[in-house]
């Protein structure tokens, strides 16, 4: 299956991943490098400016939550969590989602 998932274009391939997790309760941190993989083609492949418009609204909308409860899932792995934390930071820096206002709302409380 992650083979297949891989092998989709970007868009796909995210949304695929997506079902694949929650259809079948996959713990995100043993998908963490698949995660990071397409993280990585949609926010290091030219695809922030799309994203930011509003282009693949499903993923822009899932991708924060997603990173959030891989990190929260990372708690003994430090090395994961700075990966989630610098993917985070590309996700603020480009205003890619909710981001800013999740930052926001951890940053009251």
């Amino acid at each position: 299956m992650i083979k297949e998932i891989v092998s989709l274009n970007p868009n796909e391939a995210f949304l695929s991943l997506r079902h694949f997790i929650k259809n079948n309760e996959v713990p995100l941190i043993e998908m963490a490098d698949i995660i990071f993989h397409l993280c990585e083609q949609f926010l290091l492949d030219g695809n922030v400016d799309e994203m930011r418009k509003g282009g693949y609204y499903s993923i822009t909308s899932e991708l924060p939550s997603l990173i959030a409860g891989l990190y929260d899932q990372a708690e003994q792995n430090e090395l994961l969590r700075s990966k989630c934390l610098d993917l985070w930071d590309v996700l603020y820096r480009s205003d890619i989602g909710n981001t800013r206002t999740l930052t926001q709302q951890i940053m009251d409380y």
